[in-house]
């Protein structure tokens, strides 16, 4: 696990500038299920968020401006935690933020590994984002098992995954794997894997305690 995890942060370190050009900001593909998601999330009624596999911060920028509309009290203290398993998808994170206004939300930036948050508090986080994340974790359980813990009991989690290679934009393939420090020699990306049977999904979700499981196709 250790060794895929550094692996993994090696190679999006190096494809961070690359997968944020072409991914992010030309084709748009994760802004446009990450933005669908963020306003399902009710985030401008959450004093305290946390956003995992952040990316450059393109989706966080949304997610901002939700929190930016907050409708809790003026005087609410707010945070909005940023956060990626790459530091040059961080550092590129923090100068996408340079210029924003943070309007009173208190907004950090941080390297972290989804499956073990041990600087997040336990029940700390009224939020959780993770935008095309989950279905990359070498122990998707163990960051659901982590998602739960630092929620509030009133919390809301938030994941996007692929769904069908043919309505993608984004075909994987094996070589793609290889390059991402995925599996090598596989028929179809790992990306889409998950997204074969949503019960067994929703049944995942249930058994890390999580209620209220809700997934539809966007």
């Amino acid at each position: 696990m250790v060794d895929r995890l550094a692996m993994m942060r090696k190679n999006w370190s190096n494809f961070a500038v690359v997968f944020t050009e072409t991914a992010n900001k030309n084709k748009h593909m994760t802004l446009q299920c990450a933005k669908q998601l963020h306003s399902h999330m009710q985030l401008d009624r959450a004093r305290n968020d946390l956003e995992i596999a952040a990316g450059a911060g393109l989706g966080s920028l949304d997610v901002s401006q939700h929190l930016f509309e907050s409708k809790l009290p003026r005087e609410t203290k707010r945070t909005f935690t940023v956060t990626d398993l790459s530091p040059v998808m961080v550092r590129m994170a923090k100068e996408n933020f340079s210029d924003v206004n943070s309007r009173g939300v208190c907004i950090k930036f941080k390297e972290a590994n989804g499956h073990d948050l041990a600087e997040i508090a336990t029940g700390s986080m009224g939020r959780y984002v993770a935008s095309l994340c989950l279905q990359l974790a070498p122990d998707p359980d163990a960051m659901l098992r982590e998602a739960k813990r630092v929620l509030t009991s009133d919390g809301i989690a938030g994941h996007t995954i692929w769904g069908s290679p043919e309505r993608s934009p984004l075909r994987g393939h094996a070589a793609a794997n290889k390059e991402l420090g995925l599996e090598e020699n596989t028929a179809e990306h790992s990306d889409f894997i998950m997204r074969r049977d949503l019960p067994a999904l929703h049944q995942r979700f249930a058994q890390t305690g999580f209620n209220h499981v809700g997934i539809w196709p966007f």
